[in-house]
């Protein structure tokens, strides 16, 4: 009996040291799963910020091309309205010129009929 009393609580022991050794795997499986957690934390975090740059780096360049387009068509507006106008000054000066060739015409015709 004091045998199976010393072998129970071997058992017992046996259990016990079993059980601080099945605790301590928990622990360190748990403290890995949080050390693990936190890296790949760190890396979400490092690459949320490379994407937040690219978005600002993107919202930059979207700004200069609004801004070069707003250029753009201001220019071409008023690169037309000149052109606009130079079209208006020589149709003015072709009728100023067919004017006076007609002007002139007649005034040949009719020296040219005094003359006779």
């Amino acid at each position: 009996a004091v045998s199976r009393a010393a072998a129970a609580q071997g058992e017992v022991a046996a259990v016990s040291r079993a059980a601080a050794a099945f605790a301590e795997a928990e622990a360190v499986r748990a403290r890995a799963e949080a050390e693990d957690a936190r890296g790949r934390c760190a890396a979400l975090s490092s690459q949320l910020a490379e994407a937040c740059s690219l978005a600002s780096d993107a919202n930059a360049a979207r700004r200069q091309a609004e801004a070069r387009l707003g250029t753009v068509a201001a220019e071409r507006a008023a690169g037309e309205e000149e052109l606009r106008a130079a079209v208006a000054a020589a149709a003015a000066a072709e009728a100023e010129a067919k004017a006076a060739v007609a002007l002139l015409s007649d005034e040949y015709c009719r020296r040219g009929s005094d003359d006779a």
